[in-house]
């Protein structure tokens, strides 16, 4: 060990002494030659390789000469005085030394986070949108083309089923629709032949009411002559028949008009159906297309597929779920016991780290369920999650929760920290990439973390990986 002014100080030994040098008090450093802690209890200068033997012979030295002292033998005080005397005639001064250069470390700034004093409890990471792709039709599976754990895009092809018996029906359908087609084109044309029967038989009609009138007009003239005896019986029995067979040919028009307009209703009939008929035809061709359609389950959104339920050769029936792909923002889903419930609420942040991402973060409560469950005693809460965190459903986390209100911590990975018996530290790293062992005080760990309590403080740059391979004053290097 190095005290403050470069002696050599065991790890039960006492300061240096101020008649040497030391102004008492000293720091634990590790040995550069060996890598551990040196017991004794006398303060040597490392820079001489003299000094060292010496200083360590010396330390073995007390020890046999107490037990010569103790024998009574002569010697012990000549070596008692020989021992002083070579210590005192090493002049005080520190080892000047190349500092070594260690490469393939890692190193991180040190960051504080808001933290919620209390207890930590485990929870499982959900995702804010879920949604289980279903099959709409019965179809055997053709193609499955993800599996758990990818993330897939809005619109992406999951799952083919197969489309030959419903492209099948299509084509059914489509036949069916033809005909209905060409049913409703044959009513049309009926219908426009009625349509020009009518058209002819009112204007017959027409003809043989004008020629009507003209008779009946001509036959009361004859008739008033004739009972004037101003005309013949010849020429009234000829207005007579006149009149009579304009009369006939006036009623056979209209009935001819009354049959026309009466085709055209059964006709009118006739073409509704043929249209209703098209009408379900194309329908079953649009409800075919969709079913063929429905062969190929697409991606609703942006997300994961955390849940697949079908193979290849699998049968599928309608509301079947087939696989579930959830999206973000992601949420820490905790229970968390009953005392806890009147501390929490809305809007406050919690510290939560994601063991799996070797990640600390600040969550925020966004959700708090009312209820207490009476098996477990606990109640359901969630997190919401920052969206820079590339976490996954499923993935487990931890949450400090408690009474308290928001506190700033600091917590650095376990592995950072150098621990040789009762001493923990870490290694500092200054701006010319120097290592320097500086004691730490630990706190509450929580899985691969550990709280600082003092001796970091932010910003300041750690050995966070590699730290058995670092010495005090050592040039690091990140990197391979």
């Amino acid at each position: 060990m190095l005290c403050e002014t470069g002696y050599r100080v065991g790890y039960n030994a006492e300061a240096c002494p101020e008649g040497q040098g030391g102004d008492g008090r000293f720091r634990f450093v590790r040995s550069a030659a060996r890598g551990d802690l040196r017991r004794g209890d006398r303060c040597f200068r490392p820079d001489l390789h003299l000094g060292r033997f010496i200083g360590r012979k010396v330390v073995g030295m007390k020890t046999w000469v107490k037990g010569v002292l103790f024998l009574g033998v002569p010697l012990g005080g000549f070596l008692l005085v020989l021992s002083g005397v070579l210590v005192h005639k090493i002049p005080p001064g520190t080892a000047e030394r190349a500092p070594a250069s260690i490469s393939g470390v890692k190193v991180a700034a040190v960051e504080q986070s808001a933290d919620h004093t209390g207890v930590t409890v485990p929870g499982t990471v959900v995702a804010d949108g879920t949604s289980q792709v279903a099959s709409k039709i019965m179809a055997s599976v053709q193609q499955v083309l993800v599996k758990e754990g990818d993330f897939v895009k809005q619109g992406q092809t999951l799952v083919v089923l197969n489309p030959e018996p419903l492209a099948a029906a299509v084509k059914q359908a489509q036949a069916g629709s033809a005909q209905a087609q060409a049913g409703v084109q044959a009513a049309q044309s009926v219908q426009a032949q009625i349509d020009e029967a009518i058209r002819q038989s009112q204007a017959s009609l027409q003809a043989a009411q004008a020629n009507l009138q003209g008779a009946q007009s001509d036959f009361e003239r004859t008739q008033s002559l004739y009972e004037a005896g101003a005309a013949s019986r010849q020429d009234y029995d000829h207005a007579q028949t006149r009149y009579q067979a304009a009369k006939a040919q006036y009623d056979q028009a209209q009935a001819a008009l009354q049959g026309a307009l009466a085709q055209k209703a059964e006709a009118q009939a006739r073409l509704g159906e043929a249209q209703a008929a098209l009408g379900q035809a194309q329908a079953s061709v649009q409800a075919a297309s969709a079913n063929l359609s429905d062969t190929v389950l697409k991606a609703p959104f942006d997300g994961f597929v955390t849940s697949k339920t079908v193979n290849e050769g699998d049968m599928a029936s309608p509301g079947m779920p087939l696989l579930t792909v959830e999206k973000g923002p992601f949420a820490l889903e905790v229970y968390a016991e009953e005392k806890l419930a009147a501390a929490m609420k809305i809007g406050d942040t919690v510290s939560v780290h994601i063991p799996a991402l070797n990640r600390s973060v600040t969550g925020t409560v966004y959700e708090i369920t009312p209820r207490i469950d009476p098996a477990s005693r606990t109640f359901k809460m969630k997190i919401r999650l920052p969206g820079d965190v590339e976490v996954r459903p499923g993935m487990f986390g931890e949450a400090v929760l408690g009474t308290g209100g928001p506190n700033d911590k600091i917590f650095i990975p376990k592995a950072a920290v150098v621990r040789w018996s009762q001493f923990t530290g870490v290694y500092t790293v200054d701006n010319q990439n120097r290592a320097h062992l500086r004691y730490v005080s630990l706190g509450r760990e929580s899985g691969d973390q550990v709280e600082v309590l003092s001796g970091l403080n932010p910003g300041e740059r750690i050995v966070v990986s590699g730290v058995d391979r670092v010495s005090d004053g050592a040039e690091v290097r990140t990197g391979s």
